[in-house]
Parts: C-alpha cells; structure tokens; sequence
C-alpha cells in the first residue's frame, strides 16, 4: 500500500512539471529613462507564484545565470541596476515558479540592442546589433544634442542594421535605435510603451558645419520614387556642384561631379531597389542632403 501511494505521488508531481507553462519575455530594451537593461512580461498570461530573471554569462555562451527573483505581486518589468548598455548587448530568460517551488523551463532569450557610432568626416556612421526575440518591421532613428532632447530624423526597413546621416547638426549630438515589436508588450507596469526595444543611446561630436548656403537651397527631385531616371532641380546657387548617392550602410554607390546646378539627371543605371541618401556639394563645401527611392 506504502509503494501504492508513494507511485502515485510520483505520478502526480511529474504532471505537474508538465503542466509548468513556460513564460515568455514580450521585450528587452534599454530603458531611456534610467539608461539599465530592461525586460517586461505579460503575467497575467503566465501566472505564478514568482519568476526568475537569466541573463546570459557572456555574449554568445549559451549560459544564464539567475540574477533575480520577481514575486507575482509585483509588476512584471525587470530592471537589470548591474547592466551597462553601453559595452554591449545582454541576452535574458525567465522562468516561472508555482506554489510548490517547481520551476519551469526557461523561455526563449530576449536580447537588447547595442549602438555604436563612427565619424567620417562631418557624417555619421551608425552600426546596431538587432533586437533579439522578435523581428522587427522597421527601424526609427532619433537624434539629439542629448538624451532627454531627441527627436526622430527617419525610418528605415527592419532588415538593415546601418544608417548613415550625411546632416548632422555641430556639436555634440546623440543617437538611438527604436524597434517596434509587431506583437506589442504589455507588462503589468506603470503607463509606459514598452511595445519598443530601444538601444543604448550613442554620441559623438561634429567639429566641421555644413555651407551656409545649405539652409538656403531648395531641390527637387521627380519623381521620387524612380525607377529609371529621376530630374534633380536647384534653385539657390549659381555654382556648378557634384552629387554623391550613399546607400543606407554609408557606402557611396553613385557620383556626378562638376554638373551645372539648376537642373541634371540621375540615371539609376545598376542600382537595386532600395532607399539612397544624395549629398549635393560645390567647392564651397555641403549645400543639401536629402532621399531618393529606386523601385
């Protein structure tokens, strides 16, 4: 009867392990706020009596180590106080924990996004390591002369982890990479948009400005998008000017130099799809930057 009740208490705990649901993290970012690793979940869609937090012990080790504990009654956001975001990415999982301590498996790993930054000249080279745990549809660039000033300059396909801004204004300016989670977040936390990854915040510091002229010049490109030829209009300078064409990792894939500046044509030649940046320019130094579309 002993070994009767003792199987049957095998039988029942070794469902209850089965039944253990494993959570899921619903994003990691960079909180702008307090500039620590963030993660969020949603619990009322794991409930549990707590959860723990893993982080792993070094990029691309596979190994997570438990650096918290969250009870049920608190909000389910996560705050990692020893990250620092701007060395590089950290990777997380949770795990819930019933009432009888049983733990669950671990959840799939949420990664959040790191930026750097390059000069090249008076432009700026960004590079960012994509979010990991979802893909991304698009990718929003802010800019700032600080962290709490920014405001957004673009938006580019989620495929690309490259932007090249070919304008950015003297001084000290600042940098972050938002990516908006298709599936969204929604954590039990106070009202904040967690439905985006945002990246560590990366600055650098332009010495050289652009002509003077710049803020004057007028162009106009038709049509845009083009698919074979796109006509380039100036109005503003008399000089004749050169026209550079920068795909969006900040490689020059196109130039036209010494052409006259009222009106010239931009042959798409053996472009591919896709978003280019122009940057028009005489002796005098840059005179406009703006975007052009080849489909």
């Amino acid at each position: 009867m002993k070994k009767q009740a003792t199987l049957f208490l095998a039988m029942l705990f070794s469902v209850v392990v089965v039944a253990q649901t494993t959570p899921a993290i619903c994003i990691a970012t960079v909180d702008p706020g307090t500039n620590y690793n963030m993660i969020g979940w949603d619990k009322v869609a794991f409930p549990a009596s707590s959860y723990n937090i893993y982080q792993e012990t070094s990029s691309g080790s596979g190994v997570y180590n438990v650096i918290g504990n969250t009870p049920t009654g608190s909000l389910s956001v996560y705050f990692d106080i020893s990250s620092d975001p701007d060395v590089g990415s950290s990777s997380y999982k949770i795990t819930t924990i019933d009432g009888g301590g049983v733990e669950s498996a671990q959840s799939a790993a949420f990664s959040t996004m790191f930026l750097t930054v390059a000069l090249s000249g008076a432009s700026v080279s960004m590079f960012w390591s994509a979010p990991g745990g979802f893909v991304p549809v698009q990718y929003d660039i802010w800019r700032g002369a600080t962290s709490s000033t920014m405001t957004l300059i673009d938006s580019m396909s989620g495929s690309l982890t490259s932007y090249f801004d070919i304008s950015p204004p003297l001084g000290t300016v600042c940098y972050r990479i938002e990516a908006p989670n298709p599936a969204g977040c929604v954590p039990t936390a106070p009202p904040t948009d967690y439905s985006s990854s945002f990246s560590n915040t990366a600055c650098t510091t332009i010495l050289s400005a652009a002509d003077p002229d710049q803020s004057r010049l007028v162009v106009d490109v038709t049509p845009n998008p083009f698919s074979s030829t796109a006509i380039f209009t100036i109005d503003g300078t008399s000089q004749s000017v050169d026209l550079e064409l920068f795909n969006m990792i900040g490689k020059k894939v196109h130039g036209l130099y010494g052409i006259p500046a009222s009106r010239f044509e931009l042959s798409r030649e053996n472009l591919p799809d896709g978003i280019y940046l122009y940057r028009i320019s005489s002796d005098s130094g840059l005179l406009k930057t703006g975007k052009v579309i080849v489909n």
